[in-house]
């Protein structure tokens, strides 16, 4: 990702593999290229890229004249995440680096919060499964998606009324969405159909971020797993409804908050001398974002009625 223009450029920076189709203006046809679980060749297939590539051939005939809207040439190491970490790499700059960096500064700034750090969600979060290799044909549709209307055979044509090509689009477009009624318009048996699905808060955008390596090589490991606290069960505890409660549920052998002197079901009310609601992953996106390996953090938990104060050492 050396001097590479992430403002055109713009991708989940943890693919493996992710193809741009555009003119020579800039002007972006449509991408390719999806990741679900860690499984880098699952979701893609040599059919499905042929069946892109036909696809935007047509599309280039018809708009190979358009222009790209004005932008402004700017790469990873233009990002003051970059330029003030001391630590940042002196040689090849990975895709996941980027993915790190551009992260890092939304949190720098405060746009990072619990909803948006849920990058890329996936049609699937909306019960839509995609055919591999025709691309917009609804391989299944559940959930949200069945209770919309669409059926498997379904061919995707627009998602909050932007083209969609190919699954990249359509989580392009997701990523992009702010929250509210989604529409999708679908062809079924040559006759389009519109579907509106109703997305609020942030739990549609969920999805397993384990295998993202722009997550796990970005920062220290907190080395603990935890649930968050309903009212009631913070009322128990005698926790107001606006401070942080998460109970521990797993801890890993010889991490950090282990070796601070964490057990499992010990309630975490304080994070880095801070008491105001967190979710469990706001806590493991403070420390990889905040901290580096060799610093500590102070931590509290409530074990029974105890309250205990620990430091966290990150290894």
């Amino acid at each position: 990702m050396d001097n590479v223009d992430i403002n055109l450029f713009k991708a989940d920076p943890d693919l493996t593999m992710h193809m741009f189709f555009l003119n020579a203006s800039g002007y972006v046809y449509s991408r390719y290229g999806q990741r679900k679980d860690g499984k880098s060749e699952t979701m893609m297939s040599v059919e499905g890229i042929r069946d892109a590539m036909r696809k935007v051939l047509d599309i280039h005939r018809k708009e190979a004249s358009k222009t790209a809207p004005p932008w402004k040439p700017f790469d990873t190491q233009d990002l003051l995440s970059f330029k003030r970490d001391p630590r940042r790499p002196g040689g090849c700059l990975h895709c996941h680096h980027a993915g790190y960096y551009l992260r890092k500064e939304e949190f720098m700034v405060g746009r990072l919060n619990k909803e948006t750090v849920w990058g890329f969600p996936l049609p699937d979060n909306l019960g839509i499964v995609l055919d591999i290799d025709r691309n917009t044909v609804v391989k299944e549709a559940s959930g949200l998606a069945e209770k919309a209307g669409m059926q498997a055979g379904d061919r995707v044509v627009t998602v909050d009324g932007k083209r969609v090509v190919t699954p990249a689009d359509f989580i392009w477009i997701l990523n992009a969405f702010k929250g509210g009624t989604l529409k999708v318009v679908a062809d079924r048996e040559g006759k389009s159909r519109t579907f509106s699905f109703a997305l609020k808060g942030g739990d549609w955008r969920k999805t397993n971020i384990s295998w993202r390596q722009s997550w796990w090589d970005s920062g220290p490991d907190i080395g603990l797993e935890g649930e968050d606290l309903s009212a009631d069960e913070r009322k128990a505890l005698g926790l107001s409804e606006d401070a942080i409660a998460i109970r521990v549920t797993k801890l890993k052998s010889g991490g950090a908050a282990a070796g601070a002197g964490v057990k499992t079901d010990d309630v975490v009310v304080g994070v880095d001398r801070e008491t105001k609601d967190m979710e469990a992953i706001e806590l493991l996106m403070h420390v990889r974002l905040k901290f580096r390996v060799g610093e500590s953090m102070p931590l509290t938990v409530l074990r029974g009625k105890q309250r205990i104060g620990m430091n966290v050492k990150f290894k």
